[in-house]
Order: C-alpha cells, then structure tokens, then sequence
C-alpha cells in the first residue's frame, strides 16, 4: 500500500496546475492535493471539480510566513508559477521539502542554482526544467543520436499557437522574449508545418548544452501557428506588453475567428533538427495544448520524487529524472504524437539554418 502523501500545488487553479493536480490524483491513489494561489474562491472552485481529495487555500506565494506554512503541511511541493520562487525554495529548505518548478525564466533558474549546495546539505530535492522548454527541449536534444550531433548545428524550435490555454504568464514571458529579439529571422529550409520564420529565443541555455552534447552550435527559437503571427508578434509584443486590455481583446478576437476560418491555432510542437555533413536528424513532438503537456511532464516529475525515498538530494534536472521513453508514452496518452526522421543532404536544401 502506496503511504499517503499530501501535494501543495502553488499556481494550483491555474491552466498548468490544474492538469498536474488532475493526472497526479490518478497516478498516486493515496495522495491528496492542495491547490493554493491568491485567489481562494477560485482555489476551491478547482477543487471541487477535483473531487474529494483535493482542497483550495489562498496564498501570496511572496508571503514568506503563509508560504512557510504551506509548505510545512505538505509532503512534496509542486511550483506552477514564478511568482515567489525564492521565497518557495527558502521555505522547502527550511522545512526539508522536495520542490518542483516548471520555471523557465533564466534570473529563476539562476537563483535555484544559487541554493544548491544549501539544497544538496539538507538533503532537499529541487527539480528544474520541468516543461517544454528548456526541459523537455533538451530531454529530445540529448535523443539525437552522439554521432549526429558531434560537430553538428542544432536548431530547437518550439512552436506555440496564438490560442489555446496559455497561462498569462507563460504568454508575458513569451511576449517579453518577442520583444527583445526584435524581429523575426528567416529559416532556411523552412521546417515542416512551422514555415520559414522564427524568433530567436532565450529559453535555453545553448552553449551550455553545445557543449554537453559536443554540438558546434545550438539555437533557440520561437515560431507561431500560423505562420504569419511568427513575422508579427516582435513587432507587436511592446503594445500587447503595454496595453493590457488590447492584448485581451486580440486573444478574444483570434479565439472567435479561428473556427471561422477552420484554423487550428492551439496546437504545440517542439522540433529539434540537427545537420552534420550530408544528414539532418529531425525529432518531432506535437500535441494539442502547452498546459496539458507541461501539466502532465510536472505530474511526472512529482510522482518520480514521491516514490524516490530521498535518494535525490541538490539541484536535479528534468532530464536527470525522468526516462525519455517512457516520457514519450506517457504523453502519446493525452494525444501527442512523436517522430524521428533523418533525410540525405539530397532530399534537404544544403543551406540550412539562419541567415
């Protein structure tokens, strides 16, 4: 008989949270979840549509007492927003308690790694990259074969579509990057079913993982579905940004007229496409919704931690925890579907990647 564990779920009744809290009640039958965020009414309205084991609490999560007190009352920590990291890690440590953060902002990351020897001490697990970029990213980066990828450049693409249920954060984030890239830049070849545009984007670290996987060069990108969005939104991220209202009103206006128009816009897909000499490996993952992916890769991720007996101990990455295969299948059970390819330099443009 599994013992019984009690999940604080911070950012719980948010599009990410509620998946993972929804997956993690079926995957650990004596487990109960807490769905927290600042908004109590809405924290218990996501629980009750849960069911019995789960309840909703309000929480600052900048609050370092109320998160102090959170976290005291839970076994395990799942993160969902960015809002109070620090003081989230601050009190997991205090109260020895295993976090996991789908996080992918860099100042984020960098103070999680700034508490990892203190994490490693108290013998506390802290899970990083826990989501589609950069975790499930470089999870499918390390797929590529070593002998395609020694002295290969390596593009990493995510595409995102302009609906769908991006949380607001995850769509400010992405409007900041499309803000400081600028522009977008041509890519040549076009890829499958992304097109020929891409954004140029800082959610992964490139030349760390150049040189993990002994790449020449990695790159990081953002396109839009469709493609024409992909051209646009640098240029129109700072008013979106600045004006509120007009940003919910676009993502209202984009959401009527897509089933007009037969559009299929909520759809993600990450693609990792490595050329060396005369081959280009491509791996593929698409799937219907960004919070239900990352919901279920956090759900996951949780459950690894929860049946860990607290062998893991510091600073652990999503690729150091969860097993690839079994991730892909995981995942093809809420209908994303995954390819490999590799083609000959005559079935491709030989000019491959940005110019």
């Amino acid at each position: 008989m599994q013992t019984p564990v009690t999940l604080l779920i911070i950012g719980g009744y948010g599009a990410t949270g509620r998946q993972a809290a929804r997956h993690l009640l079926k995957m650990l039958p004596q487990a109960s979840v807490v769905l927290a965020g600042p908004a109590l009414h809405k924290a218990t309205a996501a629980a009750r549509r849960l069911g019995d084991r789960a309840r909703g609490v309000g929480l600052d999560a900048t609050s370092h007492a109320a998160v102090s007190a959170a976290v005291s009352g839970a076994d395990i920590v799942l993160l969902t927003t960015e809002t109070g990291s620090e003081t989230v890690a601050r009190a997991c440590l205090a109260h020895r308690r295993p976090l996991i953060t789908i996080a992918a902002d860099a100042a984020v990351l960098r103070m999680f790694e700034r508490v990892a020897d203190a994490a490693r001490v108290a013998g506390v697990a802290m899970v990083t990259e826990v989501g589609l970029a950069p975790g499930l990213m470089n999870l499918m980066a390390r797929q590529i074969p070593a002998r395609a990828r020694r002295g290969a450049s390596v593009d990493l693409v995510l595409q995102l579509g302009l609906t769908g249920d991006h949380g607001p954060e995850a769509i400010d984030w992405t409007l900041a990057q499309a803000r400081i890239a600028g522009r977008a830049l041509p890519l040549t070849p076009p890829l499958r079913d992304v097109g020929g545009r891409v954004i140029p984007m800082g959610f992964v670290n490139c030349d760390k993982l150049a040189a993990e996987l002994g790449a020449a060069q990695i790159r990081a990108f953002l396109a839009v579905q469709p493609p024409w969005a992909t051209r646009w939104l640098p240029r129109i991220a700072p008013l979106l940004l600045a004006w509120p209202r007009l940003r919910t009103a676009t993502e209202r206006g984009i959401e009527t007229l897509a089933p007009v128009f037969g559009a299929d816009h909520a759809t993600v897909a990450l693609v990792v496409s490595a050329r060396l000499g005369d081959q280009i490996e491509t791996l593929r993952l698409t799937g219907k919704s960004q919070s239900s992916i990352t919901g279920r890769i956090a759900a996951g991720a949780v459950a690894c931690i929860a049946a860990d007996d607290g062998h893991h101990a510091g600073l652990i990455s999503m690729a150091d925890l969860l097993e690839f295969d079994r991730l892909i299948a995981d995942l093809q059970l809420i209908g994303c579907t995954f390819e490999r390819q590799r083609a000959a330099a005559e079935a491709a443009p030989r000019n491959h990647g940005v110019s």
